[in-house]
């Protein structure tokens, strides 16, 4: 392991003795989700959950976070989906189609995209 590794590692084991997080989950994104008890303003203890992802932070983006995963963080979910649940819901998704040069611009002329930013 390198130098950064073992640092990233302390650094990460440090953290969650300090903040008392608990590892509840993964996904294949390499999103790592937590859950930590926190006092609110009245001082009682309310139940925290985050995500970890992978790399900077600050070039989150949220899209990487399955949707079983979001509803858990937004409490619509109670507990954290199971690896079934995923595999469940990965397989019910369809394909994404490869979108091409003519298949946008015929979107475009159809009038189905209002705004479509490509790198090409």
């Amino acid at each position: 392991m390198s130098r950064s590794g073992v640092l990233s590692t302390a650094w990460e084991r440090l953290r969650s003795l300090l903040l008392k997080e608990t590892l509840v989950g993964a996904d294949a994104n390499g999103n790592k989700y937590y859950r930590f008890m926190e006092k609110d303003l009245s001082g009682q203890l309310v139940e925290r959950r985050r995500v970890r992802v992978p790399g900077n932070d600050l070039l989150y983006d949220p899209k990487t976070v399955p949707a079983e995963w979001r509803s858990w963080l937004a409490r619509t979910r109670q507990e954290p989906p199971t690896e079934d649940d995923m595999a469940r819901c990965a397989a019910e998704q369809p394909a994404a189609q490869p979108v091409g040069h003519t298949a946008c611009m015929s979107l475009l002329l159809q009038g189905t995209c209002r705004m479509m930013v490509m790198i090409w």
